[in-house]
């Protein structure tokens, strides 16, 4: 009782040093202004692994009749930048004991440091580094975990991360997508974990569409030596979409919420849900999207059959034009350029979207010699491509293209369909 006398008189003390010095002794507890602060710790999914990969440290303050008050207000105590570092620097401590004390093997602890807490230590000799020394870590099981708005708005901050890296730490960029995103920024900086924002994951699910784009980022963000987390992650199908597009790791309230034990209760059935209703997905996926390709490369075998023996460039169009998803067809030379054209009828169009793409609208001078489904056809002559998505340049809409080279009198000729794809179909 002593102890905890003399921890909230250094509270409200003004010289911060002592009270920091004394709140040190404590370990996995300390007081900063009547508030007792403690940790809790959420687990971090390795998807391929099927195990805790980490915990994010996260901070608990309570006042003396035990209600707890939301972290934002407690920082909003803090008068002044040194003492928000400082603030930041006590939580560390608190939160590298508690971690210290559980001793979670083989994991790493997700700190969240704000631009004052990076300055505050990187302000005092051996820094973060000794203060980890100090509770038997290491850095390379510490992740430092920074808001990639404090990126943006002080360049200094960069200079700051790769001086932490350079000691051994790992670096996390939180809250992509929230608003900063600037994927220069991210591949210049080189973190080794990029969380996205539960935002724009609830975009990638109400936008189907949106799948590719989610993949491409994942695919980007992994070319450049970073893993990639969603948080935020609520539902099977939360889980299931990040898993979906490639993505390395999961946190959220569907594995588990924050809790003072790093111990994770239910994670073999939460993994095994997840891996089951992902075959599931999968396996319907592939067999739409199989049974849409097959149909698709049946039709344009036709249409290059007929193309190839009656010289009907009419009668080829037609194969392709009568489906239902057929937005134009088209026949190039071995430079890419066109020679004749045919369009679905206007009304499959919607005639806003042509409007705005008009100045867009194929004319003598098009050729798609820099076209995959182009280059593919040319490179395996009388068998059918299936690319894509490309957009329309007709009006916009996302389309697939069907192709195949066909050659007479020794000259290879591409025949092409553009074929708009189902949002809920993806490849």
């Amino acid at each position: 009782m002593a102890l905890i006398r003399i921890l909230n008189e250094l509270s409200t003390a003004p010289d911060w040093s002592e009270a920091r010095a004394v709140a040190a002794e404590s370990r996995d507890a300390v007081f900063y202004r009547g508030y007792e602060l403690r940790s809790a710790f959420q687990p971090i999914l390795g998807i391929t692994q099927g195990r805790v990969l980490g915990y994010e440290a996260l901070l608990r303050p309570r006042d003396s009749q035990g209600r707890e008050l939301p972290p934002l207000a407690l920082f909003d105590m803090a008068r002044g930048f040194n003492e928000l570092g400082e603030l930041n620097r006590l939580a560390t401590g608190v939160h590298l004991a508690s971690f210290r004390q559980q001793a979670p093997s083989n994991c790493w602890l997700f700190l969240n440091l704000n631009v004052a807490a990076l300055y505050e230590f990187a302000s005092h000799p051996g820094g973060l580094k000794a203060e980890v020394a100090r509770h038997g870590l290491w850095p390379p099981r510490v992740v430092i975990e920074v808001m990639e708005s404090d990126i943006a708005e002080d360049d200094a901050v960069s200079g700051l991360l790769r001086d932490y890296r350079r000691a051994g730490f790992m670096i996390a960029i939180d809250d992509f997508g929230a608003g900063f995103s600037n994927l220069s920024r991210i591949f210049a900086l080189k973190p080794e974990i990029v969380k996205f924002d539960r935002e724009l994951m609830m975009k990638r699910l109400s936008n189907p569409a949106m799948t590719h784009l989610f993949r491409h980022l994942a695919a980007s963000l992994h070319e450049v030596g970073a893993m990639v987390l969603a948080e935020g992650v609520e539902t099977l199908n939360d889980a299931e979409a990040a898993m979906d597009a490639g993505f390395n790791m999961l946190q959220g309230y569907w594995l588990a919420r924050p809790n003072v034990t790093t111990k994770v209760e239910h994670l073999p059935e939460r993994i095994r849900a997840l891996r089951e209703a992902h075959h599931i997905a999968a396996s319907n996926s592939e067999f739409e999207v199989s049974y849409f390709k097959s149909y698709a490369e049946e039709v344009m075998a036709r249409a290059a059959s007929v193309y190839f023996t009656a010289d009907d460039f009419d009668a080829a169009a037609q194969n392709i034009l009568d489906l239902p998803w057929a937005r134009r067809f088209w026949v190039a030379d071995d430079k890419g350029m066109e020679l004749r054209s045919r369009e679905s009828p206007i009304e499959a169009f919607d005639a806003e979207l042509l409007g705005k793409f008009a100045p867009m609208a194929p004319g003598p001078e098009n050729c798609c010699i820099h076209r995959v489904y182009f280059r593919e056809a040319i490179k395996r002559p009388n068998q059918v491509s299936f690319t894509g998505p490309f957009i329309s340049t007709q009006d916009g809409a996302r389309v697939f293209v069907i192709a195949c080279g066909v050659v007479r009198s020794e000259k290879t000729l591409v025949l092409c369909g553009a074929l708009m794809l189902p949002d809920t179909f993806d490849l």
